[in-house]
C-alpha cells in the first residue's frame, strides 16, 4: 500500500505538505512509532506501561531521552553527530528520536534503504516522509538524537520482530 497522504495527516503535520510523503499502511493500534523504528510491528513499545501496555526490551525504563538512547543502543545503534546524521549512509540504518517542549521523547522514525524515513503515527498509519523534519511540530517536537547501526540481514530483523512480544 502506498497512497497520497490523507488531509487529516497533513493537518496535524503541516511540514509534510511541503516535504511530501505517503501513507504506507492501514490504521493499526497494535504497535507504535518506537516499535516501528526498531523494526517491530507486534507490540506497543514504551518505557512506562499505560493501560497494561508497554513492552520495553531493557530493564531500565527511564522515560527520558537517555533511556530511549540506551534502549536503541541495546539493539545495536550508536549515537551520530546530529549536524550530518540525517544523510543516507550506505550500509547503515538510522533512527531519529524526537522530544517535545518538555524534553521528553515523543516519537521515533527510521531511515529506509533509499534514504526516505518511515514513521508510525500513534494509532494511525505508517507513513513515508523525505526527511526526519517532516513530522516535527507541535505533536512530536523536534529531532533530538539520531542513531545508526549496520544494516541487518532480513532474516535477523524478522527473528528480532518475532521475539518482541509482551
Amino acid at each position: 500500500m502506498r497512497e497520497e497522504l490523507k488531509p487529516e495527516i497533513i493537518a496535524v503535520f503541516p511540514y509534510l505538505e511541503k516535504s511530501g510523503g505517503y501513507t504506507t499502511s492501514a490504521e493499526d493500534a497494535v504497535y507504535n512509532c518506537i516499535a516501528h523504528a526498531a523494526g517491530a510491528n507486534n507490540d506497543w513499545w514504551w518505557p512506562i506501561q499505560i493501560n497494561g501496555r508497554g513492552y520495553w526490551p531493557i530493564q531500565n525504563r527511564n522515560p527520558k531521552i537517555e533511556g530511549f538512547e540506551e534502549m536503541f543502543a541495546s539493539l545495536g545503534y550508536q549515537k551520530c553527530e546530529l549536524a550530518e546524521s540525517a544523510e543516507l549512509e550506505i550500509g547503515f540504518e538510522k533512527i531519529a528520536i524526537y522530544v517535545g517542549q518538555n524534553g521528553l521523547p515523543t516519537h521515533a522514525a527510521r531511515q529506509q534503504k533509499d534514504g526516505s524515513w518511515t514513521s508510525k503515527l500513534g494509532h494511525w498509519y505508517d507513513i513515508e516522509h523525505s526527511t526526519p523534519e517532516g513530522v516535527q511540530g507541535l505533536i512530536y517536537g523536534t529531532v533530538e538524537t539520531i542513531m545508526k547501526r549496520p544494516l541487518q540481514r532480513e532474516s535477523e530483523t524478522d527473528h528480532e520482530q518475532e521475539n518482541h512480544s509482551s
